[in-house]
């Protein structure tokens, strides 16, 4: 399982962790889970807000679009990452469920 990845954008290396801050800055911001990401604009900002839990970051949201303008790679690259990590984080529930309803 992939925990951190480090995401290259305008010449610099994020790192790029989904924490329990990126989460509730995403979530207060939004108004929404992260379990319901369906939009470009979803990922997008829970990008933004990943970058901001984990790093010292002096660009506004509009100002990450533009440097995501400049590297798309950099948005491909975060959500096969969020992707992973969702996937594992859900197989690690359905695993601990399944083990405590045995209990």
């Amino acid at each position: 399982m992939i925990k951190e990845v480090r995401i290259k954008i305008s010449d610099k290396d994020y790192l790029v962790i989904k924490t329990y801050k990126a989460q509730l800055l995403y979530e207060k911001e939004t108004g929404k889970s992260i379990t319901d990401l369906y939009k470009l604009t979803d990922f997008m900002m829970l990008f933004y807000y990943v970058l901001k839990a984990n790093n010292i970051i002096d660009f506004t949201f509009e100002d990450f679009v533009t440097l995501i303008d400049q590297r798309p790679e950099a948005m491909d690259e975060f959500v096969k990452y969020i992707t992973e990590v969702n996937s594992s984080d859900a197989e690690t529930t359905v695993k601990k469920k399944k083990v405590d309803h045995l209990k």
